[in-house]
């Protein structure tokens, strides 16, 4: 397909891969590229960011096996949660209720409700409370 710019249907027919993106900055090998229902974004020739027809997000993968699909090939951390203030809460919900798994200091803590009530603590030293 031709390369085609109009004022109506903007930029169209440029399709690129991670080693050679369709839309590059100054690298050759870093830019967004596109696919059949896919936008990929990739630094250093590889896919770093991947979006499927669904809505579906991939991180470090070149297709995403959940809503949001993230690997890390490089050590064992794969996300980090870093709050601003004391607790830091990851928030797990569905359409009845909601929980969490919360860290206070150094103590691990799984709770219930929008109040945070404790359920469980695991404290630094391994005791559990």
């Amino acid at each position: 397909m031709a390369l085609t710019l109009n004022g109506s249907t903007g930029l169209s027919g440029i399709v690129g891969s991670a080693g050679t993106p369709a839309l590059q900055g100054g690298d050759t090998n870093t830019g967004y590229y596109f696919g059949t229902d896919i936008l990929g974004l990739s630094t250093g020739g590889n896919t770093r960011l991947y979006i499927d027809s669904d809505g579906d997000v991939g991180i470090g993968v070149t297709s995403v096996l959940a809503p949001l699909h993230v690997f890390n090939a490089a050590n064992n951390t794969i996300a980090r949660l870093e709050s601003g203030d004391a607790t830091c809460r990851l928030q797990l919900k569905d359409n009845t209720g909601e929980a969490y798994i919360a860290a206070i200091g150094d103590d691990l803590i799984l709770a219930n409700t929008s109040s945070i009530t404790e359920r469980l603590r695991i404290k630094s030293d391994g005791r559990v409370g």
